[in-house]
Order: C-alpha cells, then sequence, then structure tokens
C-alpha cells in the first residue's frame, strides 16, 4: 500500500486505525510512506 505524504500525516500510526498498520517506512527520495 503506498501513500501520499499528506494522506499518510492524517492517518497516525499504531492509533487504533485498522486500516493502516503501526509501521510505516518513509522513503525521503520522494516523499511516499511505504506502509510494511
Amino acid at each position: 500500500m503506498l501513500l501520499d505524504d499528506e494522506e499518510a500525516k492524517n492517518q497516525p500510526s499504531g492509533s487504533g486505525n485498522t486500516f493502516f498498520p503501526p509501521v510505516v517506512q518513509w522513503d525521503s527520495r520522494n516523499t511516499k510512506a511505504y506502509v510494511l
């Protein structure tokens, strides 16, 4: 799953959101967040 920067900011990791796992790896080259 790939989130753009704004979407990732609006979905805090590990805060009870069942759609997104708590581990998010930021790719600093293109500001994309890869959900592991």
